[in-house]
C-alpha cells in the first residue's frame, strides 16, 4: 500500500503541503545545514589555498564550493516562491 505526503498532510487536517509554513520548516533547516558545511568548506579552501598555491585538492574545494553555493541558491528560490506563491 503507497501513502502519498499528500495523503498524510489531508489526514492531519492539512489542505496542501504549503499551510503553516511546512516549506520553511523543512526548507530553512536544510537551507541553513548547506550554508554552513559550505561555508566550512570555503573557510577550508581559503586555509588550502594559502599553504598550496596549486594541485588537485583546490579543484575539488572549488567543485565543493561552487556546487553548494548552487543548492544554495535553489533552495532559497524555491522557498521564496513557494511562500509568495502562498
Amino acid at each position: 500500500m503507497y501513502i502519498s505526503c499528500e495523503d498524510l498532510f489531508a489526514e492531519k487536517g492539512f489542505t496542501t503541503a504549503i499551510d503553516d509554513g511546512i516549506v520553511l520548516f523543512f526548507g530553512l533547516p536544510s537551507l541553513a545545514t548547506n550554508l554552513i558545511a559550505t561555508s566550512m568548506i570555503g573557510y577550508k579552501a581559503w586555509y588550502v589555498w594559502f599553504i598550496n598555491s596549486a594541485g588537485q585538492v583546490q579543484k575539488i574545494l572549488a567543485f565543493l564550493i561552487e556546487s553548494g553555493t548552487f543548492y544554495c541558491l535553489c533552495w532559497a528560490s524555491h522557498s521564496f516562491f513557494q511562500c509568495v506563491q502562498y
